[in-house]
Protein backbone atom coordinates (compact mmCIF):
# COMPACT_ATOMS: atom_id res chain seq x y z
CA UNK A 1 0.00 0.00 0.00
CA UNK A 2 1.30 3.44 -1.07
CA UNK A 3 0.53 7.15 -0.19
CA UNK A 4 0.92 9.01 -2.89
CA UNK A 5 0.21 12.60 -3.06
CA UNK A 6 -0.37 14.34 -6.43
CA UNK A 7 0.70 17.83 -7.37
CA UNK A 8 1.73 20.42 -10.33
CA UNK A 9 4.82 22.16 -10.74
CA UNK A 10 3.59 25.51 -9.02
CA UNK A 11 3.45 24.02 -5.23
CA UNK A 12 5.40 24.36 -2.43
CA UNK A 13 7.18 21.55 -2.52
CA UNK A 14 8.14 21.96 1.46
CA UNK A 15 4.38 21.76 2.43
CA UNK A 16 3.63 18.96 0.06
CA UNK A 17 6.34 17.21 2.45
CA UNK A 18 4.77 17.75 5.45
CA UNK A 19 0.99 16.94 3.97
CA UNK A 20 2.39 13.63 3.37
CA UNK A 21 3.90 13.79 6.60
CA UNK A 22 0.84 14.33 8.11
CA UNK A 23 -1.43 11.63 5.94
CA UNK A 24 1.30 9.04 6.62
CA UNK A 25 1.15 9.65 10.32
CA UNK A 26 -2.62 9.43 10.63
CA UNK A 27 -3.05 5.48 8.92
CA UNK A 28 -1.25 3.83 11.59
CA UNK A 29 -3.13 6.60 13.82
CA UNK A 30 -6.72 5.04 12.83
CA UNK A 31 -6.07 1.19 11.21
CA UNK A 32 -6.12 -1.41 13.58
CA UNK A 33 -2.86 -3.05 12.32
CA UNK A 34 -0.59 -2.01 9.23
CA UNK A 35 -1.22 -4.47 7.06
CA UNK A 36 -3.73 -4.76 3.88
CA UNK A 37 -6.46 -6.48 5.79
CA UNK A 38 -6.48 -4.03 8.76
CA UNK A 39 -6.18 -0.66 6.61
CA UNK A 40 -9.19 -1.85 4.70
CA UNK A 41 -11.26 -2.68 7.95
CA UNK A 42 -10.52 1.04 8.72
CA UNK A 43 -10.60 2.40 5.49
CA UNK A 44 -13.25 4.90 6.06
CA UNK A 45 -11.58 6.23 9.36
CA UNK A 46 -8.97 6.72 7.49
CA UNK A 47 -10.53 8.83 4.40
CA UNK A 48 -12.40 10.44 7.13
CA UNK A 49 -9.10 11.62 8.92
CA UNK A 50 -7.73 12.43 4.88
CA UNK A 51 -11.12 14.57 4.24
CA UNK A 52 -9.70 16.59 7.41
CA UNK A 53 -6.47 17.60 5.92
CA UNK A 54 -7.05 18.33 2.72
CA UNK A 55 -10.03 20.00 1.25
CA UNK A 56 -11.28 20.37 -2.42
CA UNK A 57 -7.96 19.58 -3.42
CA UNK A 58 -5.98 22.04 -0.91
CA UNK A 59 -4.38 21.39 2.22
CA UNK A 60 -6.28 22.63 5.25
CA UNK A 61 -4.26 24.16 7.99
CA UNK A 62 -4.73 21.39 10.70
CA UNK A 63 -2.42 19.58 12.72
CA UNK A 64 -2.49 15.79 14.22
CA UNK A 65 -4.21 17.15 17.41
CA UNK A 66 -6.63 18.99 15.44
CA UNK A 67 -7.39 15.91 13.38
CA UNK A 68 -8.33 13.93 15.90
CA UNK A 69 -11.11 16.35 17.78
CA UNK A 70 -12.86 17.27 14.31
CA UNK A 71 -13.79 12.96 14.05
CA UNK A 72 -14.55 12.39 17.95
Amino acid sequence: MFVVLVTNKGSNILEDLDTLRILAKLIPEYSSSLTETGILHSAFEIIFAFDEVISMGAREGVNLNQVRENLE
